[in-house]
């Protein structure tokens, strides 16, 4: 047994450092040299899973040990009841029994806003990431993405290969076919974290229901699944109002109906963000956080805004609902999204989203405003 562990207050393990590259986050590097071995003050629990045993976290921090010669036998090195394990790499640099200590993650809709985003800050902070696409699609160097489809849960098994967590963003507008897609996740994976929405926990019936009605099943899914969940409800993103910029660029007017509506958009890096402290820590674990924007503004404050940052004149012109459904039909949104979308609106109006702290809470950074939003994005609408 290549392993030995402490008490159960302060548990400690072998661990070897056989390559910076694969050194655990944050952590000391205490050698490069293959085959020495330090002890950990902390070692990262094990869960079970239909995916077998995983690491639940990173081993973070190294004290200098006892050198010796850890090889790969190919026999067991993992105490399932104490319930600890090391990772043992051999001098030809095979692993043996767990994944890297840093935790693989897949991120679906990897093309998409709030998706491209948690893929550039995964990258960016050192975790390895795989990007789920259906065609052609370029990342920074390091980002592997492979093709797969969530219509169709045969073509994930390549991607799942050796994932820790999935950033799941479902792109129907119903559940079907999500069962399956969540058990090929539950037979690789140990977490998911989920991209839903603030209308699920609302308790308006009507409403907007045709666009929540999927997300509350995937939740419920999820839940029931065994997988460690968290299901992210976030207000309105404000890259939705990127479907403004055609109008913006071809006429400087906006036509849309409700100037007064008031919404606290997210900013997609601040739900990024908080996706991202999902994927890698234990905070938000079984928990349904309604993520914000930092203030409601309304939907003319918003134009007024994004006119500001091109540097050129856009007003709001305000249409009548009638008028409003048959611009989204023409534009080939679903009727039955078109049909609950503005219905929704009225109702946003009337009793506005709520504005909260979560994102400071959970990343300890303030959200953006809507104005940094609009100074980000200035070159989508010129």
């Amino acid at each position: 047994m290549l392993a030995r562990f402490g008490g159960a207050d302060e548990p400690t393990g072998t661990i070897v450092v056989d390559r910076p590259d694969l050194r655990a986050p944050n952590s000391r590097p205490s050698t490069s040299e293959v085959g020495s071995v330090r002890t950990a003050t902390r070692m990262f629990p094990v869960s079970r899973s239909r995916g077998g045993y995983r690491n639940r976290a990173a081993v973070d921090e190294f004290q200098p040990g006892v050198p010796g010669r850890p090889v790969w036998t190919g026999e067991t090195w993992l105490d399932l009841d104490l319930g600890r394990c090391t990772r043992v790499v051999s001098s030809n640099g095979e692993t043996g029994g767990f994944p890297m200590t840093q935790p693989r993650i897949l991120v679906t809709g990897a093309t998409g806003n709030v998706g491209g985003a948690v893929v550039a800050q995964l990258h960016a902070a050192g975790i390895p990431v795989r990007a789920l696409v259906r065609g052609e699609a370029h990342f920074p160097e390091g980002v592997r993405a492979v093709r797969g489809d969530l219509g169709d849960p045969a073509s994930l098994e390549e991607a799942l290969e050796g994932v820790d967590s999935v950033f799941l963003v479902w792109p129907f507008l119903s559940a079907e076919g999500a069962s399956d897609v969540i058990d090929a996740i539950g037979k690789r994976a140990r977490r998911v974290v989920y991209l839903s929405s603030e209308g699920v926990g609302s308790k308006s019936e009507e409403p907007g229901e045709a666009i929540t009605m999927f997300h509350t099943e995937l939740e419920r899914l999820i839940e029931a699944s065994g997988l460690e969940w968290t299901a992210l409800r976030p207000t309105g993103f404000a890259s939705n109002t990127l479907g403004w910029a055609d109008e913006v660029r071809a006429t400087g007017v906006v036509r849309a109906p409700f100037a007064g509506l008031a919404r606290p958009l997210i900013h997609e890096a601040d739900m990024a963000a908080v996706a991202v402290e999902a994927l890698t820590t234990d905070a938000l674990l079984g928990t349904r956080p309604v993520i914000t924007g930092l203030e409601l503004v309304t939907q003319k404050r918003q134009v007024a805004l994004i006119s500001a940052a091109i540097g050129r004149p856009v007003r709001f012109e305000e249409v009548s609902l009638d008028e409003a459904v048959e611009q989204m039909k023409a534009a080939g949104y679903p009727a039955e999204l078109v049909e609950a979308v503005v219905p929704a609106q009225a109702e946003m109006l009337a009793n506005p989203e709520p504005v909260n702290d979560e994102v400071e809470r959970i990343t300890g950074t303030p959200p953006r405003s809507f104005r940094q939003w609009a100074v980000d994005h200035a070159a989508d609408f010129r």
